[in-house]
């Protein structure tokens, strides 16, 4: 968005073309069809797409997961002092988890414990973990004495918005510790053996992009390509893309942000619909999936990006 001029796209390949098929790759890369995104694998050509949910679930060659909550095990969410966090905290509670682990940098504000003891009052047990996840060794002191954690909902993240050419490592950095360094400590902390669930909280700007947020665009991105990574392997992982919400999401909290997203036909969800939506991923999810209220019509009428319009050609 910020560098199109220079930037043409990524193709991957596999070993077909590495054992002596260049054709591919040379006629990939002078194609007047170039793709932001190509991969090449098996002498077949996959693009990148986005269709709607149910368009992909009535698919049956599309792996879909219902995700059952239980009242034995342990539930942990990081960044737990977020809306979206806390909004994840409601749904499961109501689903009827009965122990949640919240880990967090610093104590919650009065607003978010109010809710805490909200939960405590409906019989769930609460453990508040005070941890930079971006730690490895803090994720694995706090987290060592708990041995039946079956579900994760990673929700820590930080911005520090700039353009590209502005931005120096410390502060991409400061962005990318939490989404990949964080996301990889509890990884690494915890059995992935007994998990129903690997959530991580994923943004919009992982898909479409936006101008100032390379550094929140890439964090969020990796978080997208390891879920398709753990479904490979057989682990429960889930990267969700969320929109703006109304109250308490990060992004909502940048007004410049706010304000290219609202002319570009993107909205902000209220809690309550977001709560649903929740519910609705839980009974059906697949490894990376988008959530947004959007005017397609209007996105791809204010967007100059012919990979974007490519991108988003099945939603107009």
């Amino acid at each position: 968005h910020e560098y199109s001029e220079i930037f043409d796209g990524i193709i991957d390949i596999d070993e077909f073309c590495l054992n002596g098929e260049f054709t591919l790759l040379m006629n990939e890369m002078i194609s007047n069809e170039v793709e932001e995104v190509c991969l090449r694998q098996d002498k077949n050509r996959y693009i990148n797409r986005l269709i709607q949910h149910k368009e992909y679930m009535s698919n049956p060659q599309h792996p879909l997961d219902s995700i059952t909550i239980s009242s034995e095990g342990e539930y942990l969410i990081t960044g737990a002092t977020g809306a979206v966090g806390m909004s994840y905290a409601q749904y499961i509670v109501n689903s009827g988890a009965r122990k949640i682990l919240f880990m967090c940098r610093n104590y919650p504000n009065d607003s978010v414990m109010a809710q805490m003891n909200s939960f405590k009052e409906k019989g769930v047990k609460i453990e508040l973990l005070l941890a930079d996840v971006c730690n490895a060794s803090e994720v694995e002191k706090v987290l060592a004495n708990y041995k039946n954690i079956v579900g994760v909902i990673h929700g820590a993240g930080v911005l520090k918005d700039k353009m590209l050419r502005d931005l120096d490592w410390d502060e991409f950095e400061y962005v990318m510790n939490p989404k990949v360094k964080g996301t990889l400590n509890v990884l690494r902390a915890i059995n992935l053996k007994n998990i129903d669930f690997f959530i991580m909280l994923s943004s919009i700007t992982s898909v479409l992009g936006n101008i100032g947020q390379a550094n929140y665009a890439s964090a969020n991105y990796f978080m997208n390509s390891l879920a398709h990574y753990m479904e490979q392997k057989g682990v429960h992982g889930y990267a969700v893309c969320w929109g703006p919400w109304q109250s308490g999401g990060m992004v909502n909290e940048n007004n410049s942000v706010m304000k290219n997203l609202s002319a570009s036909g993107i909205k902000s969800f209220d809690k309550d619909t977001a709560l649903k939506l929740i519910g609705e991923l839980f009974d059906n999810i697949n490894s990376n999936i988008t959530v947004l209220d959007i005017d397609w019509k209007k996105y791809e009428e204010n967007t100059n990006s012919k990979n974007t319009k490519k991108l988003i050609s099945k939603l107009v």
